[in-house]
């Protein structure tokens, strides 16, 4: 057995411990290194395969150890893993740009130690920022990218994360979900932790909706607005019994996290954990999902209504099994730790598997979620709109729980009835697909805009989400859409365009 030598560059005695506790083996020794020049005297006469850096520690300035190890050609090769703050984007992007091999979250480097580091010894040299693209340096890959790669997935670029775009056959997907069950990996969306005593509390002072009222196992959707009403993003808040649980409803990285910290006043005891990384989260979806999840998990999810949850133990770890809404047909997702993910994924796939299961990528969800007539925060739900716009009434607000940001503008349009615009759906008489923000038009009239469109396997036409003033919403509206270089007629039909028979 050759052993393997890792530099330590830690000094923070509790992570010092996870490393030297999860790397407790014959195949592993420690060095540690306490000083900048320690650290580059020690990697030149250890050869290690690896060094470790904790990029907050305030006692050794691991940027500029970095720096002299890019500065070495003796050095510059050894393969790096880094640890940071996660919402320090100016670290991260400092990191990266040093050439280190893997950088992480410090919640997801103690969670995954030993995975980690053998992930670092596994991989090649990296070049520097200069030898390649800063778009190969930061792609974020979830645990099951290898499981995607052998079902021949081509993938794309969400956030930041490398995400199955389709497994060869979209409307083989798509057919899969309306009609038997299909599987998707949404562990590239936004999902944070919130605990402490004044978690509902501060929750409920700062988000659109009232959540005093849910019980543990309940959920309910919400978003975070602007003073001026306008939508900053939209989620689903999920209660348990000690924290409470948020997930995106939409591919928009961490601009929930990074939204809330801002209202995360100085004495509030409450704290947020940022788990896009940490945890993974599972859609199986269709009119065998139940089946699939009686059969692969024990878990019965018939009674189980939309945004409520159960828990459940998968793969030696807590998770949550919830009832969500995605694609218009039965939608279960299973949120856990991403150490259980690929168990969980495995333990679904081979009961999907009798039952016609598909492996569901992003091109084949988008036409799902649109035919469903469900918008989604980033092309749909924006800066640009306020809730009631977006029909969201009695989903994503509250009218009667007191102020929060932005409740005066939404209070005004409900006592009023001035909402400017409407969201609606739109078929688009010819087969182009238009790009989102193509304008709409009522003669020569600009009227609104596209926000999401796609073309139909279940309708076999192109159908679209627009935001025409109130005066052009009505169904039977014909309106024209302006993209290719010409315009193209569309007419407004109520939403959803599909319903689950």
């Amino acid at each position: 057995m050759i052993e393997k030598t890792i530099l330590v560059a830690i000094t923070d005695l509790f992570f010092y411990t996870k490393v030297r506790d999860a790397l407790r083996q014959p195949e592993y020794r420690l060095e540690k290194a306490r000083t900048q020049q320690d650290i580059v005297n020690k990697a030149l006469s250890v050869n290690p395969g690896a060094i470790l850096f904790n990029m907050n520690d305030l006692t050794l300035d691991a940027f500029q150890a970095l720096e002299k190890l890019q500065a070495d050609p003796r050095l510059k090769g050894i393969p790096t893993l880094a640890f940071a703050n996660h919402e320090e984007v100016d670290t991260w992007n400092r990191v990266k740009a040093l050439g280190v091999t893997k950088v992480v979250s410090r919640n997801e480097f103690s969670a995954r130690t030993k995975d980690l580091v053998e992930e670092v010894l596994a991989a090649k040299p990296q070049p520097s920022l200069s030898g390649a693209t800063s778009n190969e340096k930061s792609m974020k890959r979830s645990r099951l990218h290898g499981q995607h790669a052998r079902l021949g997935a081509t993938f794309e670029d969400i956030t930041g994360w490398e995400i199955p775009a389709h497994y060869g056959d979209v409307t083989a997907e798509h057919r899969a979900v309306r009609q038997a069950v299909g599987i998707a990996d949404l562990s590239h969306r936004g999902k944070l932790r919130v605990t402490g005593e004044d978690r509902v509390k501060w929750l409920q002072s700062v988000i659109s909706n009232d959540i005093l009222s849910l019980q543990p196992g309940q959920g309910r959707y919400s978003s975070l607005l602007t003073h001026k009403g306008k939508m900053l993003t939209y989620f689903r808040v999920y209660m348990q019994t000690e924290s409470v649980m948020l997930e995106d409803v939409g591919e928009i990285g961490e601009i929930t996290f990074q939204t809330l910290r801002k209202f995360l006043l100085y004495g509030t005891k409450a704290k947020m954990e940022n788990c896009a990384e940490s945890w993974g989260l599972l859609l199986i979806s269709g009119p065998k999902a139940p089946h699939v999840m009686q059969s692969a998990f024990g878990v019965d999810v018939t009674d189980l209504k939309p945004v409520d949850f159960v828990t459940a133990q998968i793969g030696g770890h807590h998770a949550l099994v919830l009832r969500t809404e995605e694609t218009g047909e039965t939608d279960i997702e299973v949120l856990l730790p991403t150490d259980s993910l690929l168990t969980a994924w495995t333990s679904a796939m081979q009961v999907g598997n009798k039952l016609g299961m598909r492996a569901i990528g992003s091109h084949a969800r988008e036409a799902l979620r649109i035919e469903a007539g469900l918008p989604e925060a980033g092309p749909d739900l924006n800066e640009e709109i306020v809730p009631p716009e977006a029909n969201l009434e009695e989903k994503a607000f509250s009218l009667n729980k007191g102020c929060y940001p932005g409740q005066e503008v939404v209070a005004r349009m409900d006592t009023y009835g001035n909402v400017r615009r409407k969201l609606v759906g739109l078929v688009l008489k010819d087969t182009g697909v238009p790009p989102h923000g193509a304008k709409l038009y009522n003669g020569n009239r600009e009227v609104g805009w596209i926000s999401s469109a796609v073309r139909s396997p279940q309708l076999n036409k192109t159908i679209a989400f627009g935001f025409p003033l109130r005066d052009f919403s009505k169904p039977g509206t014909e309106l024209a859409v302006e993209f290719e270089s010409g315009r193209h007629p569309a007419v407004v039909q109520t939403l959803p365009f599909y319903t689950k028979h």
